[in-house]
């Protein structure tokens, strides 16, 4: 678990996070976490990656 200031962004935490928890079949995220290193990381891994739109 980790604790940031109020004004940083979530996407900055999305990668140690996910380092983190078992690894999922799938990822599910909104547009918030469009970044390529959030794109890359579930391709490496084979997880099917997931948009909310």
């Amino acid at each position: 678990m980790a604790l940031t200031l109020g004004n940083v962004a979530d996407i900055s935490m999305a990668s140690l996070l996910l380092k983190t928890v078992a690894r999922p079949r799938r990822l599910i995220a909104d547009r918030a976490y469009d970044a390529e290193s959030l794109r890359t990381w579930p391709r490496e891994r084979r997880i099917v990656p997931h948009s909310v739109v």
